[in-house]
């Protein structure tokens, strides 16, 4: 019983890790698009063609945003399924 009490609590250590690094990863993106936004209400400053990639730019991050917030829902869910079934 030790070993699997063991085995249990280093799987919820990595878990609590991965999830630890997707939270990180999105506050990066958060600021990176917070940059992005910055940057493209100054259209004074930069050409036509840069507008339209910041545009893609931001874009694109909001939607690696979403997809960070789809896996920490989906990895919550595991890990309250893992906590569930463990006997």
């Amino acid at each position: 019983m030790y070993k699997k009490i063991s085995d249990f609590i280093l799987t919820l250590n990595e878990e609590q890790k991965y999830h630890k690094d997707i939270e990180t990863h999105k506050k990066n993106l958060e600021a990176t698009l917070w940059g992005l936004e910055e940057q493209a209400t100054f259209p004074e400053n930069s050409a036509k063609n840069e507008q339209v990639a910041f545009n893609e730019q931001i874009n694109a991050c909001k939607l690696q945003i979403m997809g960070c917030n789809k896996l920490l829902e989906k990895h919550t869910e595991k890990i309250l399924h893992l906590i569930q079934n463990f006997k």
